[in-house]
């Protein structure tokens, strides 16, 4: 079956936060149909955060003690899984913005706590490994 996981969004608010009149940008990043590692995933949202203007450090996903875990580097940010083509929906995190309102001091972590971000390897080995992003489910793998 064709999954609809292969969007990941983000929003920028306005110059100086808190002060931030409540105007923010969303920028949002098409993985083309495919299988990536969390090492493609992480290189083509630092890329498109480059390009957009907010450098390459902006977020960060990692794996970390069998989880996804994200990481937001900047102020000013915030994450948009509330699509239901979100790649966070297939990382395992909630349908909701992280954080819930933007970062201020641009230290912000949330780790993936949903069925598909604990990458158990007996639960989970094809996920261990790839990460599809648009495809196949890894069950069906």
């Amino acid at each position: 079956a064709q999954a609809s996981n292969n969007v990941f969004r983000y929003r920028y608010w306005c110059g100086t936060l808190p002060a931030c009149d409540g105007n923010y940008s969303t920028f949002s990043l098409t993985f083309e149909p495919g299988l990536y590692t969390t090492v493609e995933l992480f290189a083509q949202m630092r890329t498109f955060s480059r390009d957009n203007g907010h450098g390459e450090f902006a977020f960060s996903v990692v794996f970390s003690d069998d989880h996804v875990v994200l990481f937001i580097l900047a102020s000013g940010f915030q994450v948009d899984f509330t699509g239901s083509d979100s790649v966070g929906r297939f990382l395992g995190f909630d349908h909701k913005l992280y954080p819930s309102t933007p970062t201020v001091s641009g230290e912000y972590s949330a780790v993936a706590e949903g069925a598909r971000g604990n990458l158990n390897p007996e639960n989970f080995k094809p996920v261990q490994v790839l990460t599809n992003v648009s495809g196949q489910d890894s069950q069906d793998f």
